[in-house]
């Protein structure tokens, strides 16, 4: 995966990041907390670092299930 460095410093991430909005909340339909965890571990698997979360995701359900794929 090729990566990206954010400005001046030393942190990169990947140039192809996740977006976790449709895994907190059901607006996008019946969300699957199995299916999100293995879509999060599957990016990590090709490389993918870079991960969009906010609170507002589900009340911060997005960041519990990244936070729970990231640590499992």
């Amino acid at each position: 995966m090729q990566g990206q460095r954010i400005g001046q410093s030393d942190l990169e991430v990947s140039a192809i990041g996740l977006g976790t909005w449709p895994m907190g909340d059901a607006r996008y339909g019946p969300r699957d907390d199995h299916e999100a965890e293995r879509t999060i571990t599957t990016a990590l698997d090709a490389g993918v670092t870079c991960f969009d979360t906010a609170p507002i995701y589900g009340n911060g359900h997005a960041e519990e299930l990244l936070g729970k794929a990231l640590t499992g």
